[in-house]
């Protein structure tokens, strides 16, 4: 008996046969599925799954600009509904606990798409809400979507003055300091912080508007603080204290600085800003609440749904629609460039062969994607990196290029062509990784050292 016949033998009495197989068999499936997936471009791309937090921000959109979804409303309740968990909460992810915010939420989605207050779902969701605190203890943003209906008082939800656009880029304070996602819905924020709107509910429009009332523990005193007292937060938090008393400061002279020519010149660049970085297919940075805040922005300021600039962003929402037999969704942001370079490693991995035309076909498209010039957000603050190089997450995001895709991309081009490393898209996107590295040696993901202290403060 030769010595790999007795292998073979020994492989067999262990059972170890059937498992190759087995993994043979799995991948061969895998394979055929995954290039079942691909589009005809080349590429992948899968649902961007975020629970129930981008579905309840666009009813809420939708209720306040007038949008009918009414043939939609089952089918968005059941995906609302299949995420509660047993004990009335939502969660910010599977397995997670339950979170006050969130559940609050999902409550006021729930009302608006029509499911009655006391229906056993909901009785559930307030028995949680009230246990955890009511009203009173969901986040700020929470509290910023609230106030839009009456639902909390605009004093008890901090300041966000549109004058930071025009702060100098030396500021301690600057958008362009913030990471992308928050810059992108800061700048719309501020303009509908600055109107303070009040829009209708099932209810009718009330600026003291009683639709929740049932998720307070008081509803006679909704202006509840949102952070720590001055007095406290002088004792050890310095920066804290000093935009806690900034914010109470601003709430002071809010009336005064409504109708500075300041405020006028600082809403009007925030408009410019706003039309500059609306994409080509309509969206905004490719971030549905960048859309969501940046519509109403434009709206509040005399803009119309008649407009071009408006319709343009509301029929590329609807491709980011997602429906299957959990209900309807609309997602958060989409991940092409995740996605396919992810697939195109994996499937070098499994075996496929590399010079296979559907995994040459992904990577072609993924040089497409390749993000040049010095129009990106990055080039206006790093005049170092305005050649570019990098690549987005999204589908049509010329402005933020980021390390994360840029490195899965350079690795899957790696894996399908060893040769890359001496081509111009490989290189070029190495090149702009490396600079982006902070100063401290480590890497963000979107921002050169930028820093959100101040963020994280509001």
């Amino acid at each position: 008996m030769t010595e790999k016949s007795g292998l073979v033998g020994t492989a067999r009495d262990l059972g170890l046969v059937d498992g190759i197989l087995d993994v043979t068999r799995t991948l061969s499936l895998a394979e055929k599925h995954a290039f079942g997936l691909q589009k005809p471009d080349g590429e992948w791309c899968a649902e961007f799954k975020t629970g129930i937090f981008s579905l309840t921000e666009h009813i809420f959109f939708c209720q306040i600009w007038g949008i009918d979804k009414s043939a939609d409303a089952g089918l968005f309740q059941k995906f609302l509904l299949s995420l509660q968990n047993s004990d009335g909460s939502w969660s910010a992810a599977p397995d997670y606990p339950g979170e006050v915010s969130l559940t609050a939420e999902a409550y006021l989605a729930l009302r608006i798409l029509g499911v009655e207050a006391d229906c056993t779902e909901l009785l559930r969701a307030r028995h949680f809400v009230r246990n955890a605190g009511g009203l009173a203890k969901v986040r700020i943003l929470t509290r910023f979507h609230l106030a839009q209906f009456g639902l909390w008082p605009w004093t008890a939800v901090p300041q966000l003055p549109p004058e930071l656009i025009l702060l100098p880029l030396q500021s301690p304070i600057h958008i362009y300091k913030l990471w992308y996602v928050a810059r992108a819905t800061i700048v719309p924020m501020a303009i509908i912080r600055h109107h303070e709107p009040i829009f209708a509910l099932p209810n009718g429009k009330s600026a003291s508007n009683n639709y929740l009332d049932e998720l307070w523990l008081d509803p006679q005193h909704k202006s509840v603080p949102y952070g720590r007292s001055l007095l406290d937060l002088s004792k050890n938090d310095p920066v804290g204290f000093a935009f806690h008393a900034a914010d109470h400061l601003m709430h002071t002279l809010r009336v005064v600085m409504q109708y500075t020519p300041m405020r006028y010149l600082a809403r009007k660049r925030s408009v410019n800003w706003i039309l500059e970085h609306q994409s080509g297919d309509g969206t905004w940075f490719g971030y549905l609440t960048a859309m969501h805040c940046s519509m109403s922005a434009l709206l509040l300021e005399g803009f119309t749904t008649d407009d071009l600039r408006i319709r343009r962003a509301l029929t590329a929402m609807e491709t980011w629609m997602w429906e299957d037999e959990q209900g309807k969704r609309i997602q958060l942001s989409t991940s092409p460039l995740w996605d396919t370079p992810m697939m195109i490693s994996a499937l070098c991995m499994s075996g496929v062969r590399r010079d296979d035309y559907r995994l040459q076909r992904a990577a072609e498209w993924c040089k497409t994607q390749q993000i040049f010039g010095s129009d990106t957000e990055v080039a206006r603050y790093c005049p170092d990196l305005a050649s570019g190089g990098g690549f987005a997450f999204q589908y049509h995001n010329p402005w933020i290029p980021d390390v994360d895709d840029t490195a899965a991309v350079a690795l899957a081009l790696y894996a399908q062509d060893d040769g890359a490393l001496e081509k111009y898209s490989f290189v070029r996107a190495a090149e702009w990784a490396l600079s982006m590295q902070n100063k401290d040696g480590g890497w963000a993901a979107f921002d050169r050292d930028c820093d959100n202290t101040w963020l994280h403060k509001w």
